[in-house]
Parts: structure tokens; sequence; C-alpha cells
């Protein structure tokens, strides 16, 4: 397509110039230049709009990845060789590009220029995307929103496939975290969980994380998720979000009001005391004014739960996120359980790394366990797909002593994986009527 050919708003988002003026100045110095701005700049084809640019470009690429050196003898020879002289304008114009740049000292600022006219063309692409995509009435409106931001998302003025950061910079910044690491001993480098012994041994959950609790139907993997939500959002003011595929939003609420206040569901249906009520009233007013954020959707997909997510990171800076639970999650037209739930498993940890914050999905075990009586193992996951794969660390939840009666149980969190540290038992205790956990018995305290 020619310059006459070109939408007018077109003219507005390219510099022909500055185009020839970066090539020019890479063939100022080509056997340095050259190769050290491709390995910088692998995706760098997308700075050059004109159509004879890219192409020469292409070509530069092409005879770095080939080791070949790259001057104006080489760059005639492969022209004529593969008969591409038109595509670039000819010989004569690639020999008066090094004219028109004074050094290669203008590259950067050449290549910052560009990049701020490609990221305009790409929203400007996005736009003509959208408005083409959102017409085709075949395609599920959440499918096309969670693309939509997906791709908004992506947008930015950086090379999206760099070749990586220099290795001087990665080691600086591992040393850098050791040396973190030594004047923080004995503190938590992630959220806190509220369970003393989880964090003593995992050092809190960090960003791109993704966590697993896992057990069977009624051995509290809602009330453990709650037991986290509250002591990072109630306790310490930390925005969080809940995704509820099982609970409505006011059960949850109901549930983390008595976990707080100490009043029993019994109490307040059978005849609450002043002092109950005054309780439930101090602690539910404590939890409404928390960053917790609870999402309550029937029939929730996979696509519409990353849209949200990104959104609740945009708008309300959310730094962790809960799903409870993994299983119930549905990716439209998968081949099967084992494949949607793999699928899942696999999302859900890019969207913990793209969101630079922790995950924690509950997840159910298979239901054979229950007549077994013993330590469930990471197999038992159901529908397991990837999910130990994926998962950073791993909790199976274990009743050692099912047929036991009481208020307070002890219900053991055997920690079957964990990437960054050790694998082991964590013994916590259920207060049963409260639906709460804690590290061990003292740690329970009732709170406004």
């Amino acid at each position: 397509m020619n310059n006459t050919e070109k939408p007018d708003i077109m003219k507005g988002l390219e510099d022909i110039h500055t185009e020839a003026a970066l090539l020019g100045a890479l063939l100022q110095k080509p056997d340095r230049a050259i190769p050290e701005f491709v390995a910088n700049n692998r995706n760098a084809a997308q700075l050059f709009h004109d159509l004879r640019h890219r192409n020469l470009f292409n070509l530069f690429s092409s005879l770095v990845e080939q080791g070949k050196t790259v001057d104006m003898i080489v760059l005639a020879s492969e022209l004529r060789r593969l008969g591409l002289e038109e595509t670039v304008g000819g010989i004569s114009y690639i020999a008066g590009l090094p004219d028109l740049a004074p050094s290669t000292a203008n590259i950067p600022m050449y290549t910052k220029l560009l990049r701020k006219l490609s990221a305009r063309r790409a929203c400007w692409q996005l736009g003509n995307d959208l408005v083409r995509t959102s017409s085709d009435q075949s395609r599920d409106v959440y499918d096309l929103l969670a693309e939509a931001q997906r791709k908004t998302l992506n947008l930015t003025l950086e090379d999206n496939e760099s070749l990586g950061r220099p290795m001087k910079d990665l080691v600086r910044d591992t040393l850098n975290s050791f040396e973190e690491a030594l004047e923080s001993r004995g503190k938590l480098r992630g959220l806190a969980s509220g369970l003393h012994e989880l964090d003593k041994l995992t050092g809190g959950f960090r960003e791109g994380q993704m966590m697993v609790f896992a057990a069977r139907p009624g051995m509290g993997k809602t009330s453990l998720a709650l037991t986290m939500a509250e002591h990072m959002a109630v306790d310490n003011d930390i925005p969080v979000a809940v995704f509820s595929l099982e609970m409505s939003d006011r059960e949850l609420v109901t549930r983390m009001i008595h976990q707080r206040s100490g009043v029993s569901m019994e109490k307040i249906t059978t005849g609450p005391t002043e002092k109950d009520l005054a309780s439930v009233v101090k602690s539910g007013g404590k939890i409404a004014k928390s960053p917790l954020h609870i999402v309550d959707v029937g029939g929730l997909t996979l696509h519409r739960l990353c849209s949200m997510a990104r959104t609740l990171k945009a708008t309300h800076g959310i730094k962790c996120i809960i799903v409870d639970y993994l299983q119930l999650l549905r990716v439209p037209k998968s081949k099967g359980k084992y494949e949607e739930v793999t699928q899942i498993s696999q999302h859900l940890k890019q969207l913990s790394k793209e969101l630079s914050l922790p995950l924690i999905a509950l997840a159910q075990l298979n239901r054979g366990i229950e007549g077994e009586n013993r330590i469930p193992r990471l197999s038992d996951l159901r529908d397991s797909g990837s999910i130990e794969q994926d998962a950073d660390l791993v909790g199976l939840l274990h009743d050692p002593a099912p047929d036991e009666d009481g208020d307070t149980r002890q219900i053991d969190l055997h920690l079957a994986k964990h990437r960054q540290g050790r694998t082991g038992i964590i013994p916590l205790v259920f207060f049963k009527e409260f639906t709460r956990f804690a590290g061990r018995a003292r740690e329970f305290n009732c709170q406004a």
C-alpha cells in the first residue's frame, strides 16, 4: 500500500523520515549496531510502517540470525539473490540511508519516537478489531470483553518479545533480594495468611504465586479461605477479591461476621443477648469498612473471572485473589472435565503472574479418599489436570480423627508441594461453632 492509499488518520501515525534515519544510523556501524539492535528489539519490525523499511529490517534480522556480517556489500548481494531490490526501494536508496542520520548515538532517540507511533497504530488497529468483532453475534459477550481487555492490557511501549534482561541486571536484583531477605530475617516477605505455622513455613504468599488448598466437601475449605481473607482485608487493610462459585455473597459475609464476633449461628437464631448483638454489629461494621470484594456470579466462566480480576486490579488495586472453588469454573467448548480443569489451572497461574499478586484457589479431592481414611495425596486432586504442576504450593486438608466429636477439632494441613521451601504437616484447629481456623487454640480471639 502506498501513501496515497492510506487512510488520512494513518498519515499522522507514521514518520517515514525517522524510520529511514534509524536504518541509516544502523548502517553506519553495521557490524556492531545492527546485531545489538536486533538482539535488544526482537519485535522491532513493527516500528517500521513503511513497507520498504520493514522489509529491509527483516533482512537485517535474517542475516543476523544466520550469523552473517551485515554491510552494504552483503546487503546488495542478498537483495539481488532474493530478487528483493524493488521491495526496499533499490540499492541506491539503501546506499543513501546512512547520510540521513548524524551518528549511531541517535538510535535510542529514533527508536523511542517510532515506538510511540507504533503504539498509536496498535491502538487504532485494536479499535478497528473491536468494532468488527463486537458485531459478531456468534461470539459470547463475556469472551469478547475478556479478549478486548487482554489485548488492551497487552498494549505497551516496550518490546514484548525482548530476549530478556541483561544478566548483570538479573544478578544484581537477585543479590539485592538476598540482602533484603537477610535484613528482614524473621519477617514475612509476602502476604500473611493469619495462620502462624503456615506463614512461618512459606514466608507469606508472594506475587505471581498460585496456592491450592484442597479437601473433600465439609472439611472447611471455604472457612480456611475466609480466615485468610479476613486476616488480610479486615485486620490488615489489604485489598482482596474473593470469587465465590459455591456460596452467595450474603452467606459468606454472614460467616465472616459470626467468625469475627464469636457469636454462633445458633445463638442468633434462638435468641441472642444484647451483648451478642452488639458484638455482631461491631464486627459487621469493621468488615464493611474493609477492602474486601466478594464476587458472587452464577455459572462464572474462566474468561469472565480473568476479566473481572483485571478490572478489580485496575480500579481497586487488589493484592490477592481467592477462587472458591476451581472445579466449578467453566470453559465453554472444552472437550471434557480433565481438559477444562487443565485450562483453568494454567490460566489462573498466568493470571497471578500477569497481575503480580498471589492467587489462592480452592479445589476438591476425589470422592474415593473418603472410605480409605488416609492422608490425601497430590494424585487425589479431582480432575487434576495440571493443578499440581502449575501450583507453587498445594495444601491438602485431612481430619486425622473423623469420628471424634467436640467444639474444636484438629485438622492437619499437609503441604504436599512447596516450590519455594519445605513440605510437611501443619496442625490447625477448627472451631466448629464459628467455622473458623486457627494455627493453635490460643490464636483465636473473638474480635470486633
